[in-house]
């Protein structure tokens, strides 16, 4: 879980205030968010069932395939797919994982 949690909190840092224009020329965000989406994936890959089960509302699978297509490069992700996929695929899963880890923690 700290692991995904820190993996989006990167990937919110890095998009910041970017626009597509300065994301599609900056090598080492490109770098960056590539890594990250290959953390958020492998973590998703080695999550417990039951916070899987619990949350079915994150796209698991999706995070599983973003890695593998980004390691095993089955096809290329453009550069609008990255843009797109990075901060909304990382907003959902940080609201619901934190939810998630707030939830067992006393008040």
């Amino acid at each position: 879980m700290e692991d995904t949690l820190g993996a989006v909190d990167r990937l919110h840092r890095y998009f910041g205030p970017m626009t597509f224009e300065q994301f599609s020329i900056d090598p080492k965000t490109l770098a960056a968010i590539n890594y990250e989406l290959l953390v958020l994936g492998e973590a998703a890959s080695r999550m417990p069932e039951e916070i899987v089960l619990a949350h079915a509302e994150i796209p698991w699978a999706e995070l599983r395939g973003t890695r593998n297509v980004l390691v095993h490069g089955y096809f290329q992700l453009s550069l609008t797919t990255l843009w797109e996929i990075s901060p909304n695929c990382s907003a959902a899963v940080s609201f619901l994982i934190e939810e998630g880890l707030d939830g067992g923690r006393p008040q």
